[in-house]
């Protein structure tokens, strides 16, 4: 099994939007906008005839002294439909491709457990994208939707209207990056670029939504509709009217909008992973978590909509070339000192 490169867009999107499940780090845009930041698309096919049996969509970074190697988030096949084949073939040709192309290593983070072809070396690594999520059913009504929530959220998007607070969908990153400058600054955490955000938002099926409070922006989030899926990517408040308790209403109006658009389940994009065994724990609507986990104000707040916690497999990298490889771990290991 050979892979063939896929630079046509139509010819990409065929198979990937048959499939309501495919996540949108798979989508042609998704890789055009990381095109943009610097991680070159490396979209793979796998073809009987001309009929596409199979695609993935990696994305070539470079580290120090030179080494590049391939990483794929949400790590999964698009397969044709009807088709659930063994992905052993299909990872065993990847690596092949990826091992033949030069690459050090490739860092999978999968969507779902697989096994490793015999051969290769595998090292646990830290997962890039949140590894444990809440996932809301939005395919049910408004007034399930309500009623499944906690007390408290539900009183919050009513507070928010009656303090007068609006939403509007536009977009706008110079409202978003203003925000979010001021949430890095409040909360401490590092954010992207500017126009990281601004090439973001020209993604077609990229949603920004944006509260108002007499007549300023106070809060903005930005969501990505795919598939069956809406994705809330990043939010960002003001340091002002936070008494209005906007996020919370403007999460319920990106959700509403997502219902309309067709989608099926709303996806809030990290929460914090269950306590563990020993660990002093805290509970809010049915989740659990370590009580001074670094994310417990986002998770309580996350949570408090309802839905059911989603857990990915741990990430690795596939050593491809180990004296690269491991010198490439050593430099960073030196570095975090």
């Amino acid at each position: 099994m050979i892979p063939i490169v896929c630079d046509k867009k139509e010819e990409w999107d065929i198979l990937l939007y048959r499939d309501k499940k495919a996540s949108f780090f798979q989508s042609f845009a998704w890789g055009e906008f990381q095109k943009l930041a610097g991680n070159r698309p490396i979209r793979l096919q796998w073809k009987e005839g001309n009929a596409v049996e199979a695609q993935i969509q990696a994305f070539a970074q470079k580290v120090a002294f030179g080494v590049t190697y391939l990483y794929i988030p949400r790590c999964s096949f698009v397969f044709a439909a009807g088709t659930s084949p063994s992905l052993t073939p299909y990872i065993s040709s990847l690596l092949t491709y990826a091992k033949q192309a030069g690459y050090a290593f490739v860092r999978i983070e999968p969507q779902e457990a697989f096994s490793v072809p015999s051969g290769y070396s595998t090292v646990a690594t830290h997962a890039r994208q949140p590894q444990h999520t809440c996932w809301l059913d939005i395919s049910v009504s408004e007034d399930i939707l309500l009623l499944g929530m906690h007390s408290k959220t539900k009183y919050n998007i009513g507070l928010a209207e009656r303090k007068g607070v609006t939403v509007t969908e536009e977009k706008n990153s110079d409202i978003f990056w203003s925000l979010t400058k001021e949430t890095t600054d409040r909360d401490g955490f590092v954010s992207h670029n500017e126009a990281y955000y601004r090439n973001m938002l020209e993604i077609p099926n990229v949603h920004q939504f944006t509260a108002w409070f007499e007549g300023q922006a106070i809060a903005s989030v930005v969501c990505i509709f795919f598939g069956s899926t809406a994705t809330y990517l990043h939010g960002a408040s003001s340091n002002m009217h936070r008494n209005t308790m906007a996020p919370y209403l403007l999460q319920w109006k990106a959700m509403q909008a997502a219902k309309q658009a067709g989608c099926t389940v709303y996806d809030f994009w990290g929460i914090a992973p269950e306590a563990r065994k020993g660990e002093v724990s805290t509970t809010f609507h049915t989740f659990s978590w370590r009580v001074d986990h670094a994310f417990t104000g986002i998770t309580r707040f996350k949570v408090g909509f309802g839905g059911y916690r989603v857990s990915y497999p741990g990430a690795f990298d596939v050593v491809l070339q180990r004296s690269v490889y491991f010198l490439y771990r050593l430099v960073q290991r030196v570095r975090s000192l």
